[in-house]
């Protein structure tokens, strides 16, 4: 007699976070720091805010452009600059927590999963803000040292910021290869569990 449709709910599939991506590890054999860690990933706030008040931000000067009466059109920059600066801090402060909430999350899998997140290097930031005292400092003698050293700085800074997004993007591979690993040891539990069922009978 031919048996009927299993009535058990269909396995779950992993779907690693990309680009926009959504996850689902439901189902799977992943600790609990490691869901946290993929949903907190998975909910990075987008840019939105930035980019909105960046061009709040541009507004003004447009407008001063195509004006003849700077005095009219002052109150209306002031609006915009308000409105710019408040949408950068509130995409800031929703950066910041989920920053730290991720931190947190990695050092928790950092122990119970005994992935190591790579240690990251300081001078990049001291150089840049000694360069940019020294050229603060050296601009009583010369005035180009000044926009020199924030220059400087600013390279050092912005390779302080590529060297995190490098180590980040290490540590979410190695999650996503103990995730892989989950599930592929899932499905040969369910494949087994099947060959079972059927010698079974």
């Amino acid at each position: 007699m031919a048996n009927g449709p299993s009535s058990e709910p269909p396995n779950s599939v992993i779907i690693l976070s990309g680009a926009g991506r959504e996850q689902n590890v439901e189902g799977v054999n992943l600790s609990e720091p490691v869901k946290n860690y993929l949903r907190i990933r998975s909910e990075k706030p987008d840019n939105g805010g930035n980019i909105l008040g960046g061009i709040f931000f541009i507004i003004p000067a447009l407008l001063l452009l195509f004006t003849n009466d700077v005095f009219e059109i002052i109150p209306i920059c002031c609006l915009f600059y308000i409105v710019s600066v408040t949408l950068v801090l509130i995409n800031g402060t929703h950066m910041r927590n989920w920053t730290y909430e991720m931190n947190q999350a990695r050092k928790t899998i950092e122990t119970t999963e005994k992935i190591p997140y790579p240690a990251l290097p300081q001078w990049p930031q001291i150089a840049g803000a000694v360069s940019m005292i020294a050229g603060f400092i050296a601009s009583d003698y010369d005035g180009i040292f000044l926009p020199l050293g924030i220059i400087v700085g600013c390279g050092f800074f912005a390779y302080s910021s590529w060297v995190v997004i490098q180590k980040n993007k290490a540590f979410d591979q190695a999650v996503n290869a103990l995730v892989n690993e989950s599930n592929h040891q899932s499905e040969s539990n369910i494949a087994l569990s099947s060959l079972n069922d059927l010698n079974s009978r």
